[in-house]
């Protein structure tokens, strides 16, 4: 079975909405109160919950929680499970930025746990994402995404403290009328910390679409590609490249 070694930061590619009538998931600063599961294609399950709000200043919040589990041993990528494999919470503040350029402004905290048989990974993040005026990227809305990591990996019975950034650039589009749009979010991250310098580069794509008038009920699919470099002594590397499809539905309340 291969071994996954990744950090999903800031956003991931999961759609957040905005609090409004108006259901539009592809504008990545707006938030709305949610739940999905998605399935992995190694037949793992991820529940995601985002409870939002609003404060009198006009900033909007949200709080996420994510969480994957499947099945462990040798036939683990056909089994469904509940072993635990890693947790993702977030606090996301949006404000107006009342800029022609940048009209708004997402700052987000996360703590992120990995757990597997060979490493397990404690991350804290802050991060900033900013939208631009679809005006001057006609067809599309992009989104510039940055953030600090800091954080310890433990592995082969050692432990390293590590630090450093992880930046981004998400674009939509919507596809046709209904509301449906494809997302594609390359990014890069680099930790380095007592010897270890882990380095990742990812990409997601995705489709997201609602399937109801009422634009409640989406149905999300994504793929996931990501390779990752981890020098750990001058002649120690290890080497790793890994692909995931995941597919679910996801609720707007």
């Amino acid at each position: 079975m291969k071994k996954h070694f990744l950090f999903p930061l800031l956003l991931t590619g999961y759609s957040v909405a905005a609090m409004a009538q108006d259901i539009d998931p592809s504008d990545l600063t707006n938030v709305y109160t949610q739940a999905a599961l998605l399935v992995g294609g190694d037949s793992t399950l991820k529940p995601v919950t985002m409870i939002s709000g609003g404060y009198d200043n006009g900033h909007k919040f949200a709080f996420l929680g994510e969480a994957t589990f499947g099945s462990k041993g040798e036939d683990a990528d056909n089994q469904f499970g509940l072993h635990y494999r890693d947790s993702r919470a977030q606090y996301f503040h949006v404000l107006d930025a009342d800029n022609g350029f940048i009209p708004s402004v997402g700052v987000s905290l996360d703590y992120i746990h990995q757990k597997s048989d060979s490493i397990t990974t404690n991350l804290a993040a802050i991060g900033t994402v900013v939208g631009v005026n679809p005006v001057y990227t006609p067809g599309f809305m992009v989104f510039p995404i940055a953030a600090y990591v800091n954080g310890d990996i433990k592995a082969s019975g050692s432990k390293a403290n590590v630090d450093g950034a992880s930046v981004a650039l998400a674009a939509t589009r919507q596809v046709g009328d209904s509301g449906a749009f494809i997302l594609f979010w390359p990014e890069y991250q680099k930790l380095s910390g007592d010897g270890l310098t882990v380095t990742n580069t990812s990409a997601k794509f995705s489709l997201n679409a609602p399937i109801t008038a009422n634009k409640k009920m989406w149905v999300n699919t994504r793929l996931d590609y990501g390779k990752t470099d981890i020098k750990a002594t001058e002649l120690t590397t290890m080497k790793s490249d890994n692909s995931q499809v995941y597919m679910g539905l996801r609720y707007f309340f």
